[in-house]
């Protein structure tokens, strides 16, 4: 679930061949890790320091990439919650106050690489009483570019009557993952395209334009600043912080976007905070376990938007690609648009004669189609040609009289 679909990840080519050779970014990196890593938080910070800024931030780009492909096999369970509070502005405060919640979702993610599966439900107890809802469950090969996605639509009430489900399988990769905003946070295994919350790839994106604005010895931070897009392609500015103590994660990112005056002739500016709350390491990888988003713009300065995930299960390398298959259940109704076919399934799996001969009449909710009705078989459309013939012959009678007078 994510309510900041509507940004936009603009991926820009790297240019690391401007700032040193790829070997020789390498060979920093081999270099310095080992001994930072037998080091305290305090002597992290003070050989951070000890670097120039050309080595400093190959090292945390070297870090950004080894994050992403340290969590490239993963399994996690978690919940996302999604709210709008009274935000009070003038004394940067978020109050308890909930102006508007959306239902809470859980979520369970599994990823190797590039591939995934992500299945998405609702909680019961937080539905509406007969209002269709659905569990989606999305999965991705990135070996054949196949995306399947399952819909298990049902009915909320006594017993939660279960409806038909809708399957769909198609070449595009799809936004499923990138709504989640945990993936969102872990991005691809190396550099491409993320969510719109992927800190890594928008670091990856501006290496070129990045600059170190300075270490904090008392949290061990590293704080950075890069142009980047926040929406709709307008430029916007990036702060980022990268966390010496946890092996150089990235933990925030703050982006804001500079809005021009409108027909007013008042501006304002839009952020977009996300946030690491909090930290576990497995098997020597480093997790976000609570991850907070807030958007806050001046257009309504008393009102801030807050998503925030929370993992309740992690697992690390016990995935295989047999976990990421996506079965249809038996009576599925599937639009395989990849082949232009669609099918019902079977018991066992087999592919029967669909039950619904047209494409578009698999959607979860069809539009009915009404032939238009012609115009003497219409009662009111007759009724209203009648009293329109009555008007004009009781024009012609009057000026009929008046010229007769």
């Amino acid at each position: 679930m994510s309510i900041y679909s509507h940004f936009i990840n603009k991926k820009r080519p790297l240019k690391f061949s401007s700032v040193i050779p790829a070997f020789y970014s390498s060979l920093v990196l081999v270099a310095f890790s080992i001994p930072a890593l037998a080091m305290d938080k305090g002597h992290q910070t003070e050989f951070f320091e000890t670097l120039d800024r050309k080595s400093q931030l190959i090292w945390l780009r070297e870090k950004v990439i080894q994050h992403r492909r340290s969590r490239s096999n993963i399994s996690v369970t978690g919940k996302t919650d999604v709210a709008n509070y009274f935000y009070n502005a003038e004394n940067r405060v978020v109050s308890d106050q909930v102006l508007l919640q959306a239902n809470p979702e859980l979520f369970y993610l599994k990823r190797i690489n590039d591939s995934y599966k992500i299945r998405v439900n609702p909680l019961p107890d937080q539905l509406e009483t007969n209002v269709r809802y659905a569990i989606t469950t999305v999965s991705h090969d990135s070996s054949t570019g196949r995306t399947s996605q399952l819909d298990e639509w049902f009915t909320q009430g006594s017993g939660s009557v279960p409806d038909r489900n809708i399957g769909s399988i198609n070449a595009e990769r799809g936004t499923a993952a990138y709504n989640c905003l945990f993936y969102s946070y872990l991005g691809d295994k190396d550099h491409a395209v993320g969510g719109e919350c992927d800190m890594g790839r928008r670091f990856l994106s501006a290496f070129d334009e990045t600059e170190i604005i300075g270490v904090d010895r008392d949290t061990s931070l590293v704080k950075v600043v890069f142009p980047s897009i926040l929406s709709w392609e307008v430029k916007a500015t990036c702060t980022q912080f990268f966390d010496l103590s946890k092996d150089g994660m990235l933990v925030k990112m703050v982006l804001r976007e500079d809005r021009p005056s409108n027909s007013t002739g008042e501006s304002g500016y839009y952020t977009v905070t996300t946030e690491a709350l909090s930290v576990r390491k497995i098997s020597d990888v480093y997790i976000p376990e609570k991850l907070k988003v807030t958007a806050w713009c001046t257009n309504k300065p008393e009102q801030v938007t807050v998503q925030v995930s929370v993992l309740s299960d992690i697992s690390i390398d016990e995935l295989t690609n047999n976990d990421l298959t996506l079965h249809f259940p038996p009576g599925t109704l599937v639009r395989d648009r990849i082949n232009g076919k669609n099918y019902d399934v079977g018991k066992n799996g087999e592919k029967l004669k669909p039950s619904v001969p047209r494409l578009d009449s698999l959607d979860p909710v069809p539009q009915v189609e009404i032939a238009p009705t012609p115009l003497l078989k219409s009662p009111i459309n007759l009724v209203l040609k009648i009293n329109g013939l009555i008007l004009v012959a009781i024009v012609v009678y009057f000026v009929y009289r008046r010229r007769k007078c």
